[in-house]
């Protein structure tokens, strides 16, 4: 995980595509607590109605140089589109 955050940047997200049963949260939330990021560090959900969510913590994470972490993003492929644009414009 530190060698992508290291390979990252406020501009440059880190996208992890899992295989079934994987689960980086764990190491995840080492490097945000080894970063003393873990107390603003937001998770969502991905699914119905989480889009807005998603959206308002994104730009909230701009502001405050927090962290997002979008999970489930399978269950809400029509909000790919709007994350992709998001991504174009920062």
């Amino acid at each position: 995980m530190e060698k992508s955050f290291s390979d990252s940047s406020n501009k440059v997200p880190i996208i992890i595509v899992l295989s079934a049963g994987a689960d980086p949260m764990s190491e995840l939330m080492k490097l945000a607590a080894s970063m003393k990021m873990d107390k603003t560090l937001q998770s969502v959900s991905l699914g119905q109605g989480q889009a807005q969510i998603a959206i308002n913590a994104i730009k909230q994470a701009q502001e405050n140089q927090n962290w997002v972490v979008l999970q489930n993003c399978h269950l809400c492929p029509s909000f790919m589109p709007i994350l992709d644009g998001m991504i174009e414009e920062i």
